[in-house]
C-alpha cells in the first residue's frame, strides 16, 4: 500500500459513520461498486459528494485544528504504511480526541504524539439539505437556446409563406362579414327589398364557407409543419444527449436527466406551435394598428400606451418569473431523481428498512417543491380581497389564480389558491384542487372537494380533510394544530391533534408528538404512536380500539362520564389479554357498542400492565387502570385475621395485614389479600383476585376470573369459566377447569394443571411441572428443567421449548403408540388415537431442540417385571429423546435417498431395514430405536416425582396435598425423584381438588 492509499474498509467505515451522523441512507456495496479499489483520499472526497455531502480536502496545521460544523475526517499516518482515517471528536489544550477507522472507542493523543502521526490533511463534510446546484451552467458545450430551432423553421419558409397568404385572405374575409351586416341594415331593413336580402345572404354564405375552408387549410399547414419541425428537433435533442461527455451523466442522477428532457420537450412544443402562430399574426397586428391610426390617432396611441405598460410590467416581472421557475424546476428534478433512484433500488430499500427515513426525506423535498411552486404561481392572476362584500369572478380556463384576503373568504368558482393576510382566520376552498395558506393567526382551513394543499403558518390552526389526496403542511413550533378528518388519516409532521368526524368506522393515527385523538361515533382504530398521548371518548362515541405501546398515555372521558359510569374488565383471547373499558348507564348497566378496547402487556412473570397509564374523568379526577377494576368504596381489613364478606354488589376488598378470608359474593368483585397468608373466594361474577405477600389460596369459583398470586407460594384454583392465572413470585400451583384458560407462571418452579379446554400455558423461567390436560393447547415451557405430563386423550398440543425439558407419558399410552414425523420445521410426536405433541421449530436449529428426555410410565398391559425386555420390566422407563429423533432423521434421509421422496407423505416405518411409507399421522415407528435410546428404568423414582406418578396413574392430581406438591417443585426437574407411598401424599392440611 502506497503512502496515499487507504483500504476499502476504511473508506466504507468513514462514509458510513458520516451518513449515520447525518441521518442519510447508506449502502456500502453500492459505494464500492461506484468507487472500486484502489482508493485514495481523493476517492473519499468524490464518494462523499455523490452521497450528498459538501466535501473538500484541506491542509491544516495541528495547532489550528478544530471541530467545526459537520464532520471532520483526519488523514493520519498508518502504523504499517499507507494512511489511516479517523473522525475528529474534540480538540483541547491537553490533546486531541479522535476515533480511528474501524474502531468503536475514541482515543486521546497528547499534542506531540498527535502531530507525529497527523499528515496535515483533513476532509470537511457537511450534509446538503437544499436542492443540488445545477452543473449545466459550467458545462463546456454550446448552450441550449432558441437558435437551435431557427434553422429548422427557416427550412419550411415556403410553407410559412402560404400560411401567411391564407391568413391575409382570412383577415380580409373577416372584414367582409361586418360590411354585409351593414348592407342588410342600410338596404334591406330601410327599403324592405327582399331580393337584395337574398343576394346578400348568398354572399354571406359564400364568405362563411370560404373562411371555414381557408381556416382549416391554414390550421392543417401549421399543425403538419409544426409536427415535422417537432420530430426533427426531438431527434436532434436525442442525438445531442449522446454527444454529451460521460462526466455529464456521472454527476447527475437519472431522474435529473429525465426532467431536463421533459423541459426541452415543453420548449419544442411551444416553438413549433404557439410561437409560430404568434409570428404569423404579427403582420396583421400592424395592419390593425394602421387602420386604427386612420380612424383616430388619439385612441391608437392610448391603446399602444396600454400595450407598452403591459410590456414594461412583463419585462420587470420576467426575471422574477425566471428565477422562481428555475428554482421550481430544480426542486422538481430533485424529487424525480429521488423517486427514480429509490424505486430502481426498491429491494435494497426494503432489505435495509429505509422506509421511515425516505418517507421523511421525501416529505421535506415535496414541501420545498410545493412552496416554490406556490410562490411562482402567486405572480400570475392575483386578486386582493379586503371586504366581506368583495366578489371574485373568474371564467373557466383562464389560468391559475390566487386571492389574497384580509377577511374570511371562500373561493369562487375557477379560482385555485387563497392566501390569508391581516386578521383573517377562515379559508374555504371549492371543488378544484386548491392551495390554502394561512397567516400568523389561528386559522380554519377547509379545502372542500378535491385534493387540496393546506399550510397554516403560525397559530393554532384547524384543517378539514375529506379526500385522501389532501395534504397538510406544518412546521415545528408553530402552534397547537388540529386536523378534522372524515377518512382514514395519519397526522403529518408537526400537527398535534386529530379529530375524526362523521359516523364511519375509520382509523386515526398520530405521529411522534404528544397527540390528542378524538374518535367519532363509529368504531374507530386509534394509534397515536410515540409520545405521551391522550385519547378522548364521549357518550355515544362507539366502540373504539386503542393500539399504543409507547409513552405515558391517557384516556380522557367526556361530559357525564365519571368513575361510576365506567367499568373495566380483562378477557383473554389465545395468548393475548384484552382490557375492555365499557360505558355504563345511570343504573350501572353496560351500554352496547360503547367503550374502548386495548391489549394488555404481560411480563416474564405473568404480571399484567396496561399501555394506558391514566384515565381522566369529568371533574378532574385521574385514576390508574387497576383502580377502574374495582368500585371506589372498598372493604378494608385490620392488622388482625379478618373475615370480609361481600354481598350482591360489585365489591372491593383489601384484607390488610393478618391471615384473612375474603369472600366476594355474587358481583364483579376485586379482592386484595395484601400481607399474610390469605384465602380469597371470588364467588359468582367475573372477579379479580390479588394474593399479595404470603402463601395465599385464590379460588375464583364461577365466572371469567383473574387470579394473581403475586409474592409467596400460592395456590390458584378456578374450575369454571375462561380464566386468567398469573403466578408471580414464589413456587405457585395453578389449577384450571374445562374453559379456555391462560396460565402464566412466574420466575421460580411452578405447577400448572390446565384441565380441559384449549388453553395457553406460559411457563416462563424456573423448573416447572406442566399438565396441559384435555384439549388442543399451546404450551411455552420457557427456560429451566421443565416437565410436560401427557395422558391418553389430552389432545393435539403444540409445544415450544426453551430449557432442558422432559416429556412424561402415561395413563393409557403404550410404547407401540409412539411415532415421529416431520411437518415443515416442526417435529410431531404421535401418541396414538388422535393424540400428538408438535414440537414447534425443532428443525430450526439446536436452540429449539430442548427436549432431552422421554419418560414413559409403563402401561400395566405392557409391563413384565420378571421379564428380560428392558423396555417393559420397570414401572418407569426413560429414553434419550435426542438420540431417538436422530435415528428417525437418519431413516428419513436414507429413504428419501433411495426413493426420491414420497409425494405428500413424511412418515417412515418398517422393520429389518426395509422402508415402509405410511401417512403423516402414523409416522415413523419409535419402536425401531427405543432400545438404542433407552437410558434406564425404575420402580421407585421418576422425573417429576409424585406429581408425575399421581397424574399418570389417576389422570389428575386429586388427593395430593399441597405440601407434597411443593416438595416436588423444590427438588427441580433435572433428576429422578423418589416416589413415596400413596398413603403419605394426602396428609397435609390442604388437598388439591379434582
Amino acid at each position: 500500500m502506497t503512502a496515499e492509499e487507504l483500504s476499502a474498509r476504511q473508506l466504507v467505515w468513514a462514509l458510513g459513520s458520516c451518513c449515520a451522523m447525518a441521518g442519510k441512507p447508506y449502502d456500502p456495496e453500492l459505494v464500492l461498486r461506484q468507487h472500486p479499489p484502489p482508493c485514495k483520499v481523493a476517492t473519499l472526497v468524490t464518494a462523499a459528494r455523490s452521497l450528498g455531502f459538501a466535501a473538500h480536502l484541506q491542509t491544516v496545521k495541528p495547532r489550528r485544528l478544530a471541530a467545526g460544523p459537520g464532520q471532520v475526517l483526519l488523514v493520519m499516518r498508518g502504523r504499517e504504511g499507507g494512511v489511516q482515517l479517523g473522525v475528529l471528536v474534540a480538540v483541547t489544550h491537553t490533546g486531541v480526541t479522535w476515533i480511528p477507522a474501524c474502531e468503536h472507542e475514541p482515543r486521546c493523543d497528547d499534542p506531540k504524539a498527535f502531530a507525529a502521526r497527523f499528515t496535515g490533511l483533513v476532509v470537511h463534510l457537511k450534509a446538503q439539505l437544499d436542492a443540488p446546484p445545477d452543473a449545466d451552467d459550467a458545462a463546456p458545450v454550446r448552450r441550449f437556446g432558441f437558435r437551435w430551432f431557427a434553422p429548422e423553421l427557416l427550412r419550411h419558409r415556403k410553407v410559412w409563406r402560404d400560411v401567411l397568404a391564407a391568413s391575409l385572405v382570412l383577415q380580409l374575409l373577416a372584414l367582409g362579414l361586418p360590411l354585409f351586416t351593414q348592407a342588410i341594415v342600410d338596404k334591406v331593413v330601410v327599403h324592405q327589398t327582399e331580393s337584395t336580402l337574398i343576394a346578400i345572404a348568398v354572399g354571406m354564405a359564400i364568405f362563411v364557407v370560404a373562411s371555414a375552408v381557408l381556416g382549416w387549410v391554414r390550421q392543417y399547414l401549421v399543425l403538419h409543419t409544426g409536427n415535422r419541425v417537432d420530430a426533427v428537433l426531438a431527434a436532434t435533442v436525442f442525438q445531442h444527449l449522446f454527444r454529451l461527455p460521460l462526466r455529464y451523466f456521472q454527476h447527475r442522477p437519472t431522474g435529473v436527466v429525465a426532467a431536463r428532457l421533459q423541459g426541452v420537450e415543453t420548449i419544442r412544443e411551444f416553438v413549433s406551435s404557439a410561437a409560430v402562430t404568434l409570428v404569423l399574426d404579427i403582420p396583421f397586428l400592424l395592419i390593425a394598428v394602421a387602420v386604427m391610426l386612420h380612424y383616430s390617432v388619439a385612441l391608437t396611441f392610448i391603446a399602444l400606451g396600454v400595450l407598452a405598460v403591459i410590456a414594461l410590467l412583463s419585462a420587470l416581472v420576467a426575471p422574477v418569473f425566471q428565477r422562481r421557475l428555475n428554482e421550481q424546476f430544480l426542486l422538481g428534478a430533485r424529487n424525480q431523481a429521488f423517486l427514480t433512484e429509490y424505486i430502481a433500488g426498491y429491494e435494497t430499500v426494503k432489505s435495509l428498512q429505509l422506509e421511515p427515513q425516505l418517507q421523511k426525506r421525501y416529505g421535506d423535498f415535496l414541501a420545498s417543491y410545493l412552496q416554490s411552486s406556490f410562490r411562482t404561481q402567486q405572480i400570475g392572476n392575483t386578486y386582493v380581497v379586503d371586504s366581506a362584500g368583495d366578489e371574485v369572478v373568474e371564467l373557466d380556463g383562464e389560468g391559475e389564480d390566487t386571492v389574497w384576503s384580509s377577511v374570511d373568504h371562500s373561493l369562487a368558482r375557477n379560482v385555485e389558491n387563497l392566501v390569508l393576510t391581516g386578521s383573517a382566520t377562515a379559508a374555504t376552498g371549492n371543488a378544484l384542487d386548491n392551495r390554502l395558506t394561512g397567516n400568523a393567526g389561528a386559522n380554519a382551513l377547509d379545502g372542500g372537494a378535491g385534493g387540496d394543499v393546506m399550510a397554516g403558518d403560525e397559530g393554532n390552526d384547524t384543517y378539514v380533510v375529506d379526500d385522501a389526496r389532501d395534504l397538510v403542511i406544518e412546521w415545528s413550533n408553530q402552534g397547537l394544530d388540529e386536523v378534522l378528518a372524515g377518512i382514514d388519516y395519519v397526522l403529518p409532521a408537526h400537527v398535534e391533534n386529530l379529530r375524526l368526524t362523521g359516523t364511519a368506522n375509520i382509523t386515526g393515527r398520530g405521529n411522534e408528538l404528544d397527540n390528542f385523538l378524538f374518535g367519532n361515533s363509529g368504531n374507530n382504530l386509534l394509534d397515536a404512536g410515540a409520545g405521551d398521548d391522550t385519547y378522548h371518548h364521549e357518550i355515544g362515541g362507539g366502540l373504539d380500539t386503542v393500539s399504543d405501546s409507547s409513552g405515558t398515555d391517557t384516556i380522557r372521558f367526556g361530559a357525564g362520564l365519571t368513575l361510576e359510569r365506567v367499568s373495566l374488565r380483562i378477557v383473554t383471547h389465545g395468548r393475548e389479554a384484552i382490557a375492555q373499558v365499557r360505558i355504563l348507564d345511570e343504573a350501572g348497566q353496560e351500554q352496547p357498542g360503547q367503550g374502548i378496547d386495548f391489549a394488555m402487556e404481560v411480563d416474564a412473570l405473568g404480571r399484567l400492565s396496561a399501555p394506558i397509564e391514566r384515565f381522566a374523568f369529568e371533574g378532574g379526577s385521574v385514576h390508574t387502570w387497576d383502580e377502574l377494576l374495582v368500585p371506589s368504596t372498598p372493604l378494608v381489613g385490620s392488622a388482625r385475621a379478618d373475615r370480609l364478606l361481600g354481598g350482591r354488589g360489585d365489591e372491593r376488598m383489601d384484607g390488610g395485614a393478618g391471615d384473612d378470608v375474603l369472600y366476594g359474593g355474587s358481583g364483579r368483585d376485586t379482592l386484595h389479600g395484601a400481607a399474610g397468608n390469605d384465602v380469597l373466594f371470588g364467588g359468582r361474577g367475573n372477579d379479580v383476585l390479588w394474593g399479595g405477600t404470603g402463601a395465599d389460596l385464590l379460588y375464583g369459583h364461577h365466572g371469567d376470573d383473574q387470579l394473581h398470586g403475586e409474592d409467596g407460594d400460592d395456590y390458584l384454583l378456578d374450575r369454571s369459566g375462561n380464566n386468567l392465572f398469573s403466578g408471580g413470585y414464589g413456587r405457585d400451583i395453578a389449577q384450571a377447569g374445562p374453559g379456555a384458560d391462560r396460565l402464566d407462571l412466574g420466575a421460580q418452579a411452578d405447577l400448572a394443571d390446565a384441565g380441559g379446554g384449549d388453553d395457553v400455558i406460559l411457563a416462563r423461567s424456573g423448573d416447572d411441572w406442566v399438565a396441559a390436560g384435555r384439549g388442543n393447547d399451546l404450551i411455552d415451557l420457557g427456560s429451566g428443567c421443565n416437565l410436560l405430563a401427557f395422558n391418553r386423550g389430552d389432545g393435539a398440543d403444540v409445544l415450544t421449548g426453551g430449557g432442558r425439558d422432559t416429556l412424561s407419558l402415561g395413563a393409557g399410552i403404550r410404547l407401540a403408540d409412539l411415532s415421529l414425523a416431520r411437518s415443515g420445521h416442526d417435529l410431531v410426536l404421535g401418541l396414538g388415537e388422535g393424540d400428538s405433541l408438535t414440537l414447534r421449530d425443532w428443525y430450526c436449529g439446536s436452540a429449539w431442540q430442548t427436549v432431552e428426555r422421554l419418560q414413559v410410565l409403563t402401561d400395566p398391559a405392557d409391563r413384565d417385571p420378571a421379564g428380560q425386555d428392558r423396555l417393559r420390566n420397570h414401572a418407569v422407563e426413560v429414553f434419550d429423546f435426542g438420540r431417538l429423533v436422530r435415528s428417525f432423521d437418519r431413516a428419513r434421509a436414507a429413504d428419501l435417498g433411495r426413493a426420491g421422496g414420497y409425494g405428500g407423505y413424511d412418515g417412515y416405518g418398517g422393520h429389518g431395514g426395509q422402508p415402509a411409507v405410511t401417512d403423516a399421522a402414523a409416522g415413523w415407528a419409535a419402536m425401531n430405536s427405543l432400545l438404542d435410546a433407552h437410558l434406564g428404568g425404575s420402580d421407585s423414582a421418576a422425573y417429576g416425582g409424585d406429581l408425575s406418578a399421581q397424574y399418570h396413574a389417576r389422570g389428575s392430581l386429586s388427593g395430593l396435598d399441597l405440601g407434597a406438591a411443593q416438595r416436588v417443585l423444590a427438588q427441580g426437574g433435572a433428576d429422578w425423584q423418589a416416589l413415596r407411598p400413596r398413603s403419605e401424599l394426602a396428609q397435609g392440611a390442604l388437598v388439591t381438588l379434582a
